[in-house]
């Protein structure tokens, strides 16, 4: 009997130890040095990154309390970095939680502030392994281009739990894109350029909290954009406000909004029958409010300034444009014994019809170098036509090619000085286009004689690679 009472006491110790540890957190404060090991209230931290790297050493901390006001002045930043607080990808760790004590005093209210930053988001989440819980904090003061409160991307998640305040930040209270972010319990409120922006590839899921007083030229509470997914089950969005549609929720053409429960009411826009939900012609999915006003919008996005710009030139009745710039490099084989390398840039006017159908009126120009002709350069103009949200087109395009000091390149090799011949020509041409987002390939083929234009010796053939932004 002695024997089993000293084994379970042995058990109850060890288990104590390990639930202790489980327990453990690290501590965060202004007031604080990095040269602390963190573990009580008495010896904190100074910095969020001293205490996420602690984490990462140690698998038996998932918690990282925050007393009082962490800011510029405290956290190591530099002024034109983009973000205050790096929230890394930590393998094997799972979730982390950031949290503030619940029953706080005025003065030790957890704050996470990018007031001062000048262009710099408050917290940047980024990669597949970085996994946030957020309870009992504020997080405000994002500035500039970079204004966000929260920005969620590249596989990360993020979950808004109780207590939890993102507020007054000059672009979006917190913005997606390819990740996740859930609020359960939090409030996402007083926010310019939307309360949550969810863009391409990326997930908003909303179980209990509140959206409130947020503004935007559209989307003024949750703006879903491209391939943006948006469910809500619980909460509350409310007084929030538009420039001009979907006070509430505003769902791109591309993007999808499910409502399964939860309220969007007295929120409010000056365009579309329902100031709450405004869904674009093809959008998807379903929700509670019966009345939604549909358009024929459609904008690709690929920032939180540029996708209110965008939206901003978009009427109801689904007409849009932008001014496109495109820039890459070529590759290009002429008359099939002339070869060059160089660099393309276009830019001009795209017109948008809705998801099915786009037209850009473009300039075109380029320089190169190649054999046999050591310098050309060329400029005119492209007609295309998008189908499919843009990404597939076909294009038309005319101009003029210079080619400069004829050369071989073995001459070249061995300094033999490269001939002085000119050759002008004016040019047709026929492009395949196939598009993503950011990026854009032209495959065409080049007629550069006009009388002989069933003769393949007056034929190129050449691909473009571009970037846009």
């Amino acid at each position: 009997m002695k024997k089993t009472l000293i084994i379970l006491l042995l058990v109850s110790i060890i288990s104590t130890g390990i639930f202790a540890q489980s327990e453990r957190s690290l501590y965060v404060s202004a007031r604080g040095s990095d040269n602390n090991n963190g573990l009580s209230e008495a010896a904190p931290l100074r910095t969020l990154q001293a205490a996420l790297f602690l984490a990462a050493s140690n698998f038996d901390i998932r918690t990282i309390t925050v007393i009082g006001t962490l800011d510029i002045s405290n956290q190591n930043f530099t002024q034109g970095s983009n973000s205050v607080f790096n929230l890394p990808d930590l393998p094997f760790l799972g979730e982390i939680l950031i949290t503030g004590k619940p029953d706080a005093s005025r003065n030790e209210r957890a704050v996470l502030s990018a007031r001062g930053s000048r262009g710099a988001c408050a917290v940047n989440v980024r990669g597949k392994n970085a996994i946030y819980r957020f309870e009992n904090i504020e997080i405000f003061g994002g500035e500039g281009d970079y204004g966000v409160g929260i920005m969620v991307w590249d596989g990360a998640s993020v979950t808004l739990g109780p207590g939890t305040v993102v507020r007054n930040n000059e672009m979006a209270g917190v913005f997606i894109t390819n990740g996740t972010c859930i609020l359960d319990g939090g409030t996402i409120r007083e926010n310019s350029f939307s309360g949550v922006m969810v863009g391409e590839s990326a997930a908003f899921v909303m179980r209990n909290g509140t959206v409130t007083e947020n503004q935007a030229p559209t989307g003024g509470g949750v703006a879903v954009y491209n391939t943006g997914r948006f469910a809500m089950s619980g909460g509350i969005i409310s007084q929030n406000r538009a420039e001009s549609a979907g006070g509430g929720v505003y769902i791109m053409s591309g993007g999808r909004f499910d409502q399964s429960g939860g309220t969007v009411n007295s929120n409010i826009a000056t365009q579309g029958s329902n100031p709450d939900i405004f869904r674009a012609q093809g959008a998807l999915g379903s929700n509670l409010s019966p009345d939604i006003q549909a358009s024929n919008a459609s904008v690709t996005t690929t920032s939180p300034r540029r996708s209110a710009e965008s939206a901003e030139n978009e009427d109801s009745a689904g007409f849009g444009f932008n001014v496109p710039v495109f820039f890459g490099f070529y590759v290009q084989a002429l008359n099939a014994n002339n070869v060059s390398i160089g660099i393309p840039v276009q830019a001009g006017l795209e017109i948008n019809f809705g998801r099915a159908l786009s037209i850009a009126l473009l300039g075109d120009a380029s320089a190169g170098a190649g054999d046999h002709y050591l310098l050309e350069y060329s400029y005119g103009g492209m007609a295309e036509i998008g189908l499919f949200n843009k990404s597939f087109g076909l294009g038309y395009g005319m101009g003029y090619q210079h080619r400069q000091y004829q050369m071989d390149l073995l001459d070249f090799m061995f300094d033999y000085e490269p001939g002085e011949e000119s050759v002008r020509s004016l040019y047709d041409r026929f492009a395949l286009i196939l598009r993503r987002e950011y990026f854009k390939t032209t495959i065409y083929a080049q007629c550069y004689d006009r009388q002989q234009f069933m003769d393949l010796d007056s034929w190129g053939f050449g691909i473009n690679f571009y970037f846009t932004f």
